[in-house]
């Protein structure tokens, strides 16, 4: 599995985004996510918000193989 690091990308249109994996679809590949915000701070508070939902509704191991 790919390390899921939190890197913000600035867009033409001034907005800021981060794009995130969350699993696999069942041919193989990764399914992935955005989160876009007027700033960086708004993106990394709503990315934090999204996860700690996500991973109090699914319990996932994490590991590091």
């Amino acid at each position: 599995m790919k390390d899921n690091f939190e890197k913000i990308y600035s867009r033409k249109d001034g907005r800021h985004e981060i794009k995130y994996y969350y699993g696999y679809k069942y041919n193989g590949t990764v399914n992935y996510n955005s989160v876009y915000g007027n700033s960086e701070k708004e993106v990394l508070d709503n990315y934090h918000k999204l996860m700690k939902n996500y991973l109090a509704k699914h319990d996932l191991l994490i590991t590091n193989i």
